[in-house]
């Protein structure tokens, strides 16, 4: 490499010695090849890597930030909103009731959005951290049955839950894997309509002893195309069908991070107008770890 008036050179400089027709080393042969396209290319490339990483950083701070300002008061909301709602049912103000409860789902549902926005931000920054424990795959699925009952009354679905008689405990973090359970299943019941839907869990064999949950509906389903881009950030589910119903399209996205991270992989499969199907495997017995792993959504 030489130094020039406007920057460097790079050369690809190569030798070997030249032998005459006894095959005695009479030389040296050179050869040199210009580099130095390659190489600003390569720099400039490393620069716009660097400059992405750090923006990505600055948004996923700022996110974090404005979603821990806003989820403060929001809660006080929530909770001022149920203890009114409480206190007119008990002095029957029944005409307000109505009201609070709105307030309060509308509260909710802005509190779940602002969730998945701070888990988006740090699943970006690589800041989320996994904390698996040994528990009953029943009893968590107990629960998420139970949390789900007047999702699933507002549209009249039926939530039907499956355990396999092998499945009994697992180790991984217990909170994550509900929270991608209930996001599948919340999906489920928001695009299906007096139907049914199903939560399953069995075992299979795939390097070790892995768990297999599958959620499927009878909804609208989804086309192909809509499969294609069903788990990049900011896609609804269904846009054919968004109107009306909540969601930023974060969930799916979120999922698929979680999922990576807890060493898992998620596939779906759907037909327009037939439902849809979400299987989620996870090793059943993951090493417990209290590192964060960055995961690119």
């Amino acid at each position: 490499m030489r130094s020039q008036p406007d920057g460097d050179i790079h050369l690809d400089i190569h030798s070997y010695p030249s032998r005459n027709p006894a095959g005695e080393i009479d030389g040296v042969v050179i050869s040199a090849r210009d580099e130095t396209e390659r190489k600003n290319f390569e720099l400039a490339l490393e620069n716009a890597r660097e400059v992405a990483e750090e923006a990505n950083k600055t948004k996923a701070r700022f996110l974090a930030s404005m979603s821990h300002e806003l989820h403060t008061p929001l809660t006080a909301i929530i909770g001022y909103s149920e203890m009114l709602r409480d206190q007119a049912e008990e002095e029957g103000y029944s005409g307000i009731i109505q009201d609070l409860e709105s307030i309060r789902c509308a509260g909710v549902r802005l509190l779940g959005l602002i969730d998945n926005i701070l888990d988006s931000a740090s699943l970006d920054a690589g800041r989320i951290t996994l904390a698996p424990r040994r528990f009953k795959v029943r009893e968590v699925l107990d629960e998420i049955g139970k949390a789900l009952q007047g999702a699933m009354a507002d549209r009249n679905n039926r939530l039907v839950i499956k355990i396999a008689d092998e499945v009994d405990t697992m180790s991984a973090d217990p909170f994550r894997l509900r929270q991608c359970l209930m996001q599948l299943l919340s999906n489920a019941a928001r695009y299906t309509t007096q139907g049914e839907i199903y939560l399953s869990v069995r075992s299979m064999t795939r390097t070790g002893k892995w768990l297999e949950f599958t959620v499927s509906d009878t909804g609208i389903g989804m086309t192909e195309e809509q499969l294609k881009k069903l788990f990049k950030p900011l896609m609804p589910v269904n846009e054919q069908a968004s109107i009306g119903t909540s969601g930023a399209g974060l969930g799916l996205a979120i999922v698929h991070g979680l999922v990576t991270l807890m060493g898992g992989d998620i596939s779906a499969n759907s037909e327009w107008g037939k439902g849809s199907s979400f299987t989620l495997s996870l090793p059943a017995y993951a090493e417990p770890s209290s590192s964060a792993i960055a995961v690119n959504s």
